[in-house]
């Protein structure tokens, strides 16, 4: 049975519309707010006739009241949209280049590219919901408005200090303090703002996000 109004003709500028004709070499995307489409070239086995009412006089038919049709384009194939994974890979090329190691190790970065949210969102193939989901995976933190990965070893160092604070004090796992911590963690020289976002990271849950306020975390995974 026919199913009305099933796909739509989309109408696209000459200049929107010549990229497609570089799909065989790149694998362009369509994102929504949280999938991911790629869009494939696929052939017809016969070509389509594009048709257009004709207002030039034509000869030889009969009634001139019918109506005539002139072909305007010949098409080959259409473009279909297929679910596929964000392409997450181009985030770690992105924010590997300025992995943060910690305060006294930015000035390496003085001439490096830093990326805000939105232009992540424009350069990385993924949707929205995707993009937030890999920058939470990856343990991601936005630093004075841009976006950075953490060091792995940075990480542990700060983990290892908050063992070493929680051995001290006799704290239960199920119970601890985040500003005492963030404020006896100063001491190792690392910022306040890593140590809230560690927590955050390697908890269940978060009773009060204001790190000024004396809230506690159930226990660190």
């Amino acid at each position: 049975d026919l199913e009305q109004s099933q796909y739509k003709l989309i109408e696209l500028t000459p200049e929107v519309a010549a990229l497609f004709e570089e799909i065989r070499i790149q694998k362009p995307v369509l994102c929504t707010k949280d999938k991911t489409f790629t869009i494939r070239k696929q052939h017809y086995s016969n070509s389509l006739l594009l048709l257009s009412p004709s207002l030039t006089f034509v000869p030889n038919v009969q009634n001139y009241q019918d109506p005539v049709f002139e072909v305007v384009d010949v098409l080959n194939y259409f473009c279909e949209l297929t679910l596929s994974a964000p392409k997450i890979e181009q985030l770690n090329e992105l924010l590997q280049p300025t992995i943060y190691k910690g305060p006294d190790e930015e000035r390496e970065y003085k001439d490096k590219k830093f990326y805000t949210f939105d232009e992540l969102d424009n350069l990385v193939q993924a949707s929205v919901k995707e993009l937030k989901q890999a920058l939470k995976n990856n343990f991601a933190l936005e630093i004075n408005g841009y976006w950075r990965y953490i060091d792995l070893e940075y990480i542990h160092s700060i983990l290892n200090a908050i063992l070493l604070i929680i051995d001290l004090w006799s704290v239960q796992l199920e119970c601890i303090p985040l500003k005492a911590a963030c404020d006896a963690a100063k001491g190792y020289g690392h910022p306040t703002f890593i140590i809230q976002h560690i927590f955050e990271c390697f908890s269940e849950s978060v009773d009060n996000a204001d790190e000024s306020s004396n809230y506690f975390i159930e226990y660190i995974c």
